[in-house]
């Protein structure tokens, strides 16, 4: 509201209608996808010594994925599309990927030489792609992959990943799908950002609408952002952002739907590292060990973390 000048009470009222829990000041722990997700899947910390992160979260790599693989769960994966490091590996029981024409199209286009043309930096084509073909839509996939298990007894996690309001732009003003063959369409802008977060709010609330109409097991929905805007897009109206908001990166949003009886292990402000600590003791009714909530930021060009736990806590009593 400060920065957008835009008021999301609407969609905060309508969560807490459907009794969801919302984190008053919540923060991610990393600054970036990748470094955040995995975290979560993991259920631990990427620190300077790690050498590799894992994003292909879905290679049976994860801590999370192999717990519930052992107690019979499939997994559904919906991939973001567009230039995303987070997308389907195979070995997913249900893979769902964006497009609005074949798949079979876009898989053979991705073998031939004109998709590394398409991805270079120099030619830079590919953000019409994103636009037109590869971005996922919320609605329609979580819809997809219900109609696909409607007659399937087998529990399942569902894990989509979901772009907007993350560049390339997605919603023209009045939330209609936008097109456009302009290469520079991932560049991220103030109103880009404003009107989709406004038009991603929208599409959460049908897709909760659905998932809540169709599945009469009380399931426990986590919807969160991986981590906060870039401050870049503030920087004609507000030139001093990074010294008024340094966390402003880490800002995201947190809610979570789940039984009744789960209330007791949800706690304010809980942070993506901790989201499967409480899915699991919620599950099993018996508290998981939670790790500490700890965040990080880049230090450096050469993203060595720093740690601004201390910053974070203090930010919250200002």
């Amino acid at each position: 509201l400060n920065y957008f000048n835009f008021d999301n009470n609407f969609f905060l009222e309508y969560l807490k209608n459907k009794e969801f829990f919302v984190a008053d000041q919540p923060f991610s722990n990393f600054p970036s996808t990748p470094l955040t997700i995995s975290t979560s899947f993991n259920m631990s910390y990427y620190t300077n010594s790690t050498e590799i992160y894992d994003v292909n979260l879905i290679k049976h790599s994860s801590i999370t994925h192999k717990i519930f693989k052992k107690n019979g769960y499939d997994f559904i994966f919906i991939e973001s599309g567009g230039n995303s490091q987070i997308s389907c590996s195979g070995k997913e029981d249900l893979c769902i990927k964006g497009g609005y024409f074949s798949d079979d199209i876009a898989l053979l286009l991705q073998m031939t030489p004109l998709w590394r043309l398409m991805r270079s930096e120099y030619f830079n084509f590919y953000r019409y792609f994103e636009s037109f073909y590869f971005l996922t839509d919320l609605e329609s996939s979580i819809n997809l992959a219900l109609d696909k298990y409607k007659d399937n007894s087998n529990n399942f996690l569902l894990f989509a990943h979901i772009l907007s309001p993350h560049e390339p732009k997605r919603y023209n003003s009045d939330c209609s799908k936008f097109i456009s063959l302009n290469p520079g369409l991932g560049n991220p802008t103030f109103n880009q950002y404003k009107i989709d977060v406004s038009c991603i709010s929208l599409e959460a609330i049908d897709t909760i609408d659905k998932i809540l109409d169709i599945d009469k097991s009380d399931p426990i929905i986590i919807l969160a952002s991986d981590h906060g805007v870039a401050s870049s897009i503030f920087k004609n109206r507000f030139p001093n952002i990074d010294d008024q908001e340094p966390l402003l990166r880490l800002k995201n949003f947190s809610s979570i739907k789940s039984p009744d009886s789960c209330a007791q292990y949800l706690y304010d402000n809980i942070s993506p590292a901790n989201y499967f600590k409480f899915v699991f003791s919620c599950l099993n009714q018996e508290k998981n060990e939670f790790l500490e909530d700890l965040y990080f930021l880049n230090k450096d060009e050469y993203g060595v973390l720093n740690n601004v736990t201390n910053l974070v806590n203090e930010s919250r009593y200002e």
